[in-house]
């Protein structure tokens, strides 16, 4: 015979261990074989310099790709009716970073040619930025003074904001109307060329860069406060900076790691409000190339790299990073590029060596990757879903117990 008190006791360990259970599977993340996509853009990409070469999606998740061809500053943009990309020559330059403006046109920062040079060489190149009008590229020069690198960003009204390094100063350049305004942000003894610059909903700019160590500038009532960023691996690179839908930074960074020689460590980090969140990505990289990240629409993290000459991506599924290789027939060269479309579906550009040729050939494939999927999220199960579902099966089997009593 069954009493009330076997019954409760029947009922608690039920309730205990239906719910252990129910919280393990409905906090499993589900893992999908992801397949890439990947397609060759132009097989006269410049394997001279440093190989930018910047993804940007428009508003309907179409990729455009800024990169410098072998005898010209490229644009490509996808075209569907060709199932490949539409690419188009805009001046003699090096491509380092683009935005699209409302309109989907692209606007591209460089390093070109001043036109008032006779006989120019790379020592006279300038700070040049090319806007796309919908018939024609209008290209103005934002800084006469030799750099190599500038990140570009638009704000609300479509105006472009450029920060941009001399070697002995962090430069801030944005433009009204059509006057440039410049000021310095930073100086210093050696203020490397790459940096990162982005706008927040109210146009605020933050830049990020290193002095040697890994710094943050912001500009608050006018006047540029600088913090560095404390991190706990030695830094050895930095990819870019991409700010969330509150307007905290993000970027990932490459690190030092253990062994004999040292590996690279990828690093994310991420600022919550009040301090900095780090947090290791993947480890034991073997290639020191920039890691690129992008935000999805939930905020998470997706960060893509080269490993061994192969091009890898790491998405965060909300409770772990998912790697996954994206890209191993050729070997990957220079930086890779990454951007997240509104369905959470990766979109990577980097560049190859073509077959046959060294790792600093003159001449390089620009290709293009896309994920078939998105990473699978981690999705448990709500809390009032559990307890529900726990107390049905418990009163069930308390039921049925009465009823054989």
């Amino acid at each position: 015979m069954v009493n009330k008190r076997s019954l409760s006791g029947a009922f608690l360990n039920l309730l205990l261990s239906s719910t252990l259970l129910l919280a393990f599977y409905s906090t499993s993340p589900v893992h999908a074989a992801t397949s890439w996509n990947v397609q060759t853009v132009h097989t006269r990409a410049a394997g001279q310099g440093n190989g930018y070469c910047p993804i940007v999606l428009d508003s309907n998740n179409v990729p455009s790709i800024a990169y410098t061809g072998y005898d010209s500053m490229m644009h490509a943009r996808w075209n569907s009716s060709l199932g490949g990309f539409s690419t188009q020559k805009i001046t003699i330059g090096i491509a380092t970073d683009m935005a699209l403006d409302t309109n989907n046109n692209p606007n591209i920062l460089c390093e070109a040619f001043r036109a008032d040079v006779k006989h120019a060489s790379w020592s006279d190149a300038s700070v040049m930025y090319a806007s796309w009008t919908g018939s024609n590229w209008d290209i103005q020069t934002v800084n006469k003074n030799y750099t190599v690198y500038a990140s570009l960003a638009l704000d609300s009204a479509g105006n472009p904001h450029a920060a941009y390094s001399t070697g002995k100063a962090l430069m801030y350049a944005s433009r009204s109307g059509s006057n440039w305004t410049i000021e310095i942000v930073d100086n210093g003894t050696d203020i490397p060329i790459h940096l990162s610059l982005a706008l927040d909903s109210n146009d605020k700019p933050y830049i990020l860069y290193s002095n040697p160590d890994l710094k943050l500038a912001t500009l608050e009532n006018s006047i540029w406060k600088i913090q560095t960023i404390p991190l706990s691996h030695p830094i050895i690179g930095y990819g870019n900076m991409v700010l969330d839908s509150k307007g905290n930074p993000h970027l990932s960074y490459s690190a030092i790691g253990v062994g004999d020689p040292p590996t690279i460590t990828i690093m994310y980090a991420s600022w919550n409000g009040f301090g900095w969140n780090t947090e290791t990505v993947v480890s034991n990289v073997d290639s020191e190339s920039i890691a690129s990240l992008a935000l999805d629409s939930f905020d998470y993290p997706h960060i893509c790299y080269v490993n061994g000459l192969k091009v890898m991506y790491a998405g965060w599924t909300g409770a772990e990073w998912s790697i996954q290789t994206v890209y191993t027939d050729l070997p990957a060269c220079g930086p890779v590029y990454l951007a997240v479309d509104s369905n959470r579906i990766p979109h990577i550009s980097f560049r190859a060596n073509p077959p046959g040729e060294g790792l600093f050939s003159r001449i390089n494939y620009m290709m293009y990757a896309v994920a078939s999927e998105p990473v699978p999220l981690y999705s448990p199960l709500p809390l009032q879903l559990v307890l529900t579902a726990v107390a049905i099966g418990a009163a069930a089997v308390i039921v049925y117990l009465w009823r054989k009593e």
